[in-house]
């Protein structure tokens, strides 16, 4: 059975009490919630301090968190994935300094990520939404039934610039990471080359793994919004590539072009081509 538990950004103390005690607690136990099932060896997720993306205008959204789960977009300080280690159980002895929470059971953290966006673009609807719910019932562990590997997966969080901050992260997920204009350069690409390859390696993620691999490829936008204090987005600041060249790209700063990178594969390229030559 899988977990979710939101940790806002007040019980921080408690969390780091938690994680060094490996011991979790809840203060009610609701009948409406099965908080109470968890047991040895079922998956809990702690999602920590969730700051919500802000619009063009500088707003959170109203009413949170009472609003629905499709506004709970933005970055998460925490996420933690932990095996629960003991069945539910209910103790009083004091473990965290505000207050006692009697209603407990153990754990071991398994993975560790640290400022990573969070929403419906990162993570599956089930799980979003069960952190809405634990939310409104003030961090109790709600059930979700999707299963804990298909949560969320670190290798697809791209452009690592939007880590920088809070405030670079708001302005990059609102304009660098809409998915309307993603969508609007593969039309185009594919439009007038007929197919998605990489801009720099030429990799065809389709011709390699057939059908699992159509329409599959990374967008990379030249001209970083960490960089600037925001700025229109458009089809040519955009460069389709490959895993691998992106990552490359984004390995350290300062960061290379796309045409950079071609040079450079197609420099290792000829020498790889001469030194071959040179055996035979």
């Amino acid at each position: 059975m899988d977990w979710v538990i939101y940790v806002a950004e007040a019980t921080t103390k408690n969390l780091e009490i938690g994680l060094k005690k490996g011991i979790w607690g809840h203060k009610k136990i609701f009948s409406t919630v099965n908080t109470d099932k968890i047991k040895k060896g079922d998956t809990l997720f702690f999602v920590h301090h969730l700051t919500l993306m802000k619009d063009e205008d500088g707003k959170s959204v109203p009413g949170f968190p009472r609003v629905g789960p499709e506004h709970y977009n933005g970055a998460i300080a925490t996420l933690i994935k932990a095996e629960v280690t003991t069945d539910f159980y209910v103790d009083d002895v004091p473990v965290w300094p505000d207050d006692v929470y009697p209603n407990r059971y153990h754990f071991k953290v398994l993975e560790k990520y640290q400022n990573i966006p969070f929403g419906e673009e990162f993570f599956s609807r089930e799980f979003v939404d069960a952190v809405q719910k634990s939310t409104m019932r003030k961090g109790l562990a709600i059930e979700f039934a999707l299963g804990a590997d298909k949560v969320f997966s670190p290798k697809e969080s791209t452009d690592l610039e939007i880590f920088e901050g809070a405030p670079v992260y708001r302005r990059h997920l609102v304009r660098e990471r809409k998915p309307e204009i993603i969508r609007a350069k593969k039309a185009q690409v594919k439009l007038s080359v007929g197919k998605l390859i990489c801009e720099a390696c030429e990799f065809d993620f389709e011709k390699t793994y057939g059908e699992r691999g159509e329409d599959f490829i990374e967008c990379h936008h030249q001209n970083p919004l960490s960089d600037s204090e925001g700025q229109n987005t458009k089809l040519e600041d955009l460069a389709l590539l490959c895993s691998n060249c992106h990552r490359i790209i984004h390995r350290s700063r300062p960061w290379i072009t796309v045409s950079k990178l071609k040079e450079i594969i197609d420099e290792r390229a000829r020498a790889i081509t001469e030194e071959t030559a040179g055996l035979c």
